[in-house]
């Protein structure tokens, strides 16, 4: 991903984001103007299209001063292979991402609506919200802890890591200068 063109907003966008964390069983994370409205686990490809109709029907049923609801966003999760990551690993990973992509390209186009993909390195979101922990201070799993401690405080959830990730990354996506980067200008500005 190439630096973002916008900077990262104050305020959340008027957008409906969708993030995922994907896995084997991937989590995910629903946010409408920045407001979480919906999280969970999702292990199936059937899943995987509920939760893309979901995001795509309530960006469309937020009624705009257009009547045309608002933009999509899909923000994934890109992993990056490293130590002891094997090659099934690897492959099952983009296994699941393309199962993710199929899922989003059943959604019919709308201009200037999307549905728009963003592709996250863990490195960038977690930059920007756990800033007092430097790079390489914990380990996968000790990752997986902060996620589910921070969603544990920030909203009060008691979830797995995989949908904790998931809503950490929407939490950054609302804001996020490089999502900024694909709405329209009229959405990103927040106001």
């Amino acid at each position: 991903m190439s630096k973002a063109k916008c900077a990262d907003s104050y305020k959340p966008y008027n957008a409906v984001i969708l993030a995922i964390d994907p896995g084997k069983v991937s989590g995910a994370a629903l946010f409408k103007c920045g407001e979480l409205k919906y999280h969970g686990p999702v292990d199936s490809f059937g899943k995987m299209q509920n939760a893309v109709q979901r995001a795509a029907a309530g960006a469309g049923s937020y009624v705009t001063q257009d009547g045309k609801g608002l933009p999509l966003v899909i923000v994934i999760e890109r992993f990056v292979p490293h130590g002891k990551w094997s090659a099934a690993s690897r492959a099952g990973l983009n296994e699941n991402v393309g199962m993710w992509k199929a899922a989003i390209a059943e959604l019919p186009k709308r201009r200037n609506y999307g549905p728009y993909v963003v592709r996250v390195y863990p490195q960038t979101w977690r930059g920007k919200l756990y800033s007092a922990a430097g790079p390489g201070e914990f380990t996968s799993d000790g990752w997986k802890d902060v996620a589910v401690g921070y969603v544990e405080n920030a909203y009060s959830i008691t979830t797995d890591h995989n949908t904790a990730e998931a809503i950490l990354i929407g939490r950054w996506s609302c804001r996020a200068g490089s999502v900024g980067d694909v709405l329209p200008k009229r959405f990103r500005e927040v106001g």
